[in-house]
């Protein structure tokens, strides 16, 4: 998997901009960045599964945190995001970059913004961290090793700087979170599935070591935004939860270094939307003027 991580400058000479028209951008630069792909390089929507009949997009939008834009004062907003490509779509890295330098405006409810690109930066996994790292362009396409297994422990947190999606807005215990992880890196990275050992006796076995874990304390709230999509006439209401949450027991090696790579992955339902991102010491990007603890 790789990360494209962007800088871009917004200009709006309108009262209200179109990034500050909503808290949450997942949707929106998911539908921006899908028209860039099928103006700019439609013969690789198939692949990305952007296509009509996809079952499984092969990207993720890593978009600012909730509430970003409440830190902006300035008519022209820096604004940090990214692209995280899995597998097989990581070989059109290079093909996104130069269509990402082809964004000039982004639109919502009627207001437009117009953008410029700053900065492009590619990151992967280090195998050593799981931590962002800037690979030398000639390796993109190489294959991806998944060998690095972090240490067990007694307690994680996972703070939640997207809205995470659960049913019924139910509070997240620790295994429905990894499951919705690892069955997204089953279809989305397979060779990491594999060094996972994911369905085997040993996963099913740490799996169940989790299975009663308490929530030790959580500060997750309710959010809300609005969802605007092609296929759909009028805007869709959503509802997610937002914060940090605290799980104290023991937690095997497994779970850890599943948990590790699922902030590239995302939890609960929506991830290629840029729902369900959290961290656990710091983001793949570095938002400036946030930390989950704060979110206003």
């Amino acid at each position: 998997m790789i990360l494209l991580e962007l800088h871009v400058t917004l200009y709006s000479n309108q009262t209200g901009s179109a990034v500050s028209a909503s808290p949450f951008l997942g949707g929106i630069l998911h539908g921006t960045f899908e028209r860039l792909v099928r103006m700019h390089a439609p013969i690789i929507c198939r692949d990305l599964g952007i296509a009509a009949d996809s079952q499984l997009k092969r990207y993720a939008i890593l978009p600012p945190p909730y509430r970003w834009y409440q830190q902006l004062t300035q008519q022209a907003k820096t604004m940090k995001c990214g692209i995280i490509l899995y597998d097989k779509s990581q070989r059109y890295a290079q093909t996104i970059e130069a269509l990402l330098k082809q964004w000039h405006e982004i639109r919502f409810e009627g207001r437009t913004d117009r953008v410029h690109c700053d900065q492009i930066t590619f990151h992967m996994p280090d195998i050593e961290t799981a931590a962002q790292q800037k690979p030398n362009l000639q390796s993109i396409n190489s294959q991806n090793h998944f060998t690095h297994i972090h240490s067990p422990c007694n307690h994680i947190t996972l703070h939640f700087f997207t809205p995470l999606t659960t049913k019924n807005l139910q509070l997240p215990k620790l295994l429905p979170i990894v499951r919705s992880i690892a069955k997204r890196i089953q279809k989305l990275e397979p060779s990491l599935a594999d060094s996972l050992n994911l369905g085997s006796l040993a996963w099913v076995e740490a799996e169940e070591q989790i299975r009663r874990l308490p929530i030790a304390q959580h500060q997750l709230e309710p959010v809300d935004w609005k969802y605007h999509s092609s296929n759909h006439a009028n805007c869709i209401p959503c509802t997610g939860l937002l914060g940090q949450i605290h799980f104290t027991g023991h937690i095997p090696a497994a779970i850890t270094t599943l948990l590790h790579w699922g902030q590239w992955i995302g939890a609960g339902q929506g991830p290629a939307l840029g729902q369900g991102m959290y961290y656990i010491n710091e983001t793949l990007i570095r938002f400036d003027a946030f930390t989950s603890e704060n979110p206003e």
